[in-house]
């Protein structure tokens, strides 16, 4: 295909896509930098949603970004969950042996 013939069929295709086009013609700049400030107040909540889960549950910033993004959401729980049973195990431990020496020490 010669340089011309992809002209040819460059304006061809153009044609086809305007006479095909549906929707709105975006015409205006300030239409399209409108959807562009939208879509910087979105990544601030975004972020500030990222922000609220680690700080909430103490998670790290990639996990924190998996979550917002819908990845490994099971392995984070699970991970979490096992974190916390190890957790509660320890307090537990801890609990009855303090419990053992107050006890004790009253007799």
């Amino acid at each position: 295909m010669d340089e011309e013939e992809k002209e040819k069929a460059k304006v061809k295709w153009i044609i086809q896509k305007a006479l095909s086009h549906k929707g709105l013609w975006l015409t205006s700049e300030e239409k399209a930098k409108e959807y562009f400030r939208q879509a910087e107040l979105l990544r601030k909540a975004i972020r500030d949603l990222m922000d609220g889960l680690q700080r909430t549950y103490e998670l790290t910033e990639v996990e924190a970004i998996n979550i917002i993004n819908g990845c490994y959401i099971s392995d984070y729980v699970s991970k979490y969950r096992k974190l916390k049973e190890i957790a509660d195990k320890e307090k537990r431990k801890k609990r009855k042996t303090k419990w053992k020496l107050v006890y004790h020490k009253k007799k």
